[in-house]
C-alpha cells in the first residue's frame, strides 16, 4: 500500500515554520533633523510589528546635537520611555503619528523629567514639545531644537533588509510541494491506460 509523502510534507513544513517564526531583533537608522540640530544613530527593537512600547526596544545608540552641542545616548546610560499608542514599527520604518492622541517616545540621559539631554517625538505638549525635540543640554539652552510635525511620519529606516528565516522556510517548502503534486501527477499520467 503506497502512502502520500505529501502530509508528511506539510508537517515538516509548519514544525519547521512554528519552531524558526520567532521575531528577530531590527535595527533601524536614525537620520534625523530637527530645526538647527540633528538626532543620528539607531534604534534596535525586538522584531515587533505595529504599536511599539519601551520594552519592544532593546537597544539604542543616538547623537543628540543642538548648535554648540551634543550628547550620545545610549541604552548604558539613558531611559526610554513610551505612552500611549502613536508609535509603531513596520519591517522597514519606525514611525510616529505627531498628531495621535497623547503619546511621545523620550530617549533621555540623567534621570526622567529633567529637561535635560534627551530626543523626543510627542503627539501633545505634556512630558515634552509637542513635535520633535533635539536637546543636548537643557530644554531652556539655546541648543534645544524643537520642531513641530503633524501627520505618521518615519522617524528611522531598516539598517538592512533580509528575510526571516520563516520565509525562508515557507518558500522552499511550496516548490517542495509544487515539486511534489508535479512528480505525482507525472507518475500518474504515465501509468492510466
Amino acid at each position: 500500500m503506497s502512502t502520500s509523502p505529501v502530509p508528511l510534507l506539510v508537517g515538516v513544513i509548519v514544525f519547521l515554520t512554528a519552531t524558526v517564526a520567532t521575531a528577530a531583533p531590527i535595527s533601524y537608522n536614525v537620520n534625523q533633523i530637527i530645526g538647527l540640530g540633528s538626532v543620528v544613530g539607531t534604534i534596535e527593537t525586538n522584531g515587533s510589528f505595529g504599536t511599539l512600547t519601551q520594552s519592544d526596544i532593546v537597544g539604542f545608540d543616538l547623537v543628540v546635537s543642538g548648535p554648540g552641542a551634543s550628547v550620545e545616548l545610549t541604552q548604558a546610560d539613558s531611559v526610554v520611555r513610551t505612552t500611549g499608542s502613536d508609535f509603531g514599527a513596520s519591517a522597514s520604518n519606525l514611525f510616529f503619528d505627531y498628531s495621535g492622541a497623547s503619546g511621545y517616545l523620550l530617549f533621555q540621559q540623567s534621570s526622567f523629567g529633567t529637561g535635560m539631554k534627551y530626543y523626543c517625538n510627542a503627539s501633545v505638549f505634556d512630558t515634552c514639545f509637542e513635535g520633535a525635540s533635539a536637546v543636548p543640554e537643557a530644554f531652556n539652552n539655546a541648543s534645544a531644537q524643537v520642531e513641530p510635525r503633524t501627520g505618521n511620519q518615519v522617524i528611522a529606516s531598516a539598517a538592512g533588509m533580509v528575510p526571516e528565516p520563516a520565509s525562508w522556510t515557507l518558500m522552499i517548502g511550496g516548490f517542495g510541494m509544487v515539486g511534489g503534486c508535479m512528480r505525482r501527477r507525472s507518475t500518474a499520467i504515465g501509468v492510466a491506460p
